[in-house]
């Protein structure tokens, strides 16, 4: 019996600022998660998912709320999430950790 295995290495690429405004125009222009994902190349998901973290609710000159995608905003709260993983983080921390392990080791 053959054992295949196919080792498929998918490259993953955050949106960048420019395709957040890309995003913003085109949903203003009235295009759908659909035709937005296919004019960037990404997944639907990828692009509705991006629109419910960037939207952020306004109200018209009637006191009506509505869900309005803004490229600032999404591209901040990708920042600020960016910042608190991983190895981000780590580098903002690491200092502090790494000067109080010196005095631990030394105390003891």
């Amino acid at each position: 019996m053959t054992h295949s295995q196919t080792n498929t290495h998918k490259h993953y690429q955050q949106l960048s600022f420019s395709d957040r405004a890309t995003i913003q125009a085109l949903q203003a222009a009235g295009d759908t998660a659909t035709v937005i994902a296919q004019k960037l190349h990404r997944s639907k998901a990828t692009i509705s998912r991006e629109i419910t973290r960037g939207s952020v609710t306004q109200l018209d000159s009637k006191r009506h709320s509505r869900q309005v995608y803004l490229a600032e905003t999404a591209q901040a709260m990708h920042d600020r999430k960016r910042d608190r993983t991983g190895h981000y983080a780590f580098l903002k921390t690491g200092r502090a950790f790494f000067k109080a392990l010196s005095r631990e080791l030394t105390r003891k």
